[in-house]
């Protein structure tokens, strides 16, 4: 999973919070009234990408990762359980497909069309899993689902590109004068209606954490024991810090 990119020549460490293109348009909010029994839906995939930012953009490099054992899935979706408890509303753990819905996902990613209308707010993701979100729905009693994708903007990254990865920026002639590392995560959020399985509010999480470390490697293996485990820490405080704050945008 996956991908970052920007272009701006700001010396030092990685300041950028937000993508480098006009923020998403939201969908319009409804107040979420009335619902008491959701159901936590993460489809993350468990590959990160890393990516190289370069002077220019003739110097960039990106390359998918091997599959980590960090637990995305889990990691975001526990958090976003705890945080919707706390608020008096009952999550329910229930099985779901998950490796079926997150390649047809990916392959519905393929369509530019589908990238940029999901970079810019418009739905195109819930209705890909009608039939599941229905059986589970149907089976659980429930008001909604919550339901977590690779965000499309985010820090480094541009608008109709996945964002949840790791990656060093260099700066000055050939990259050589000054370099900075960073964890980074997207993910946007919906909370989805049982009843008519349409999207109500949706919103996303942003952020990068900044390593200790500058060096650059084409593959998480080729990164430390030590510096792998920097990068997945990184990642999952930036996690539990701005799921709930985007949770709290979408009136939960």
């Amino acid at each position: 999973m996956r991908r970052l990119v920007a272009i701006s020549a700001v010396l030092g460490f990685l300041i950028l919070l937000s993508g480098c293109s006009a923020p998403p348009k939201k969908l319009a909010v409804e107040k979420l009234t009335g619902v008491n029994r959701i159901a936590v839906v993460s489809l993350l995939g468990e590959e990160l990408e890393g990516k190289y930012v370069g002077w220019t953009a003739f110097n960039n490099k990106h390359w998918l990762s091997e599959p980590t054992d960090w637990g995305l899935n889990e990691l975001s979706a526990g958090v976003v359980s705890r945080y919707v408890t706390g608020r008096g509303i009952a999550v329910l753990d229930m099985d779901y497909p998950r490796e079926t819905m997150w390649e047809r996902y990916l392959s519905s990613r393929e369509s530019y069309k589908t990238r940029v209308s999901e970079a810019y707010g418009n739905d195109r993701t819930t209705p890909l899993f009608g039939t599941e979100l229905r059986a589970m729905a149907d089976e659980g009693q429930l008001d909604g689902f919550i339901l977590l994708v690779p965000g499309y903007q985010g820090p480094m990254c541009p608008s109709g590109e996945p964002c949840i990865g790791y990656g060093t920026r260099g700066y000055g002639i050939q990259n050589h004068l000054k370099k900075s590392q960073a964890a980074y995560l997207s993910i946007k959020l919906y909370f989805v209606s049982a009843s008519d399985l349409t999207a109500k509010a949706q919103t996303q999480a942003n952020l990068h954490g900044s390593l200790s470390f500058v060096d650059w490697h084409p593959l998480l293996r080729e990164y430390s024991e030590t510096q792998r485990e920097e990068m997945r820490e990184a990642v999952q405080a930036i996690a539990e810090k701005e799921i709930p704050r985007a949770l709290q945008k979408m009136g939960i």
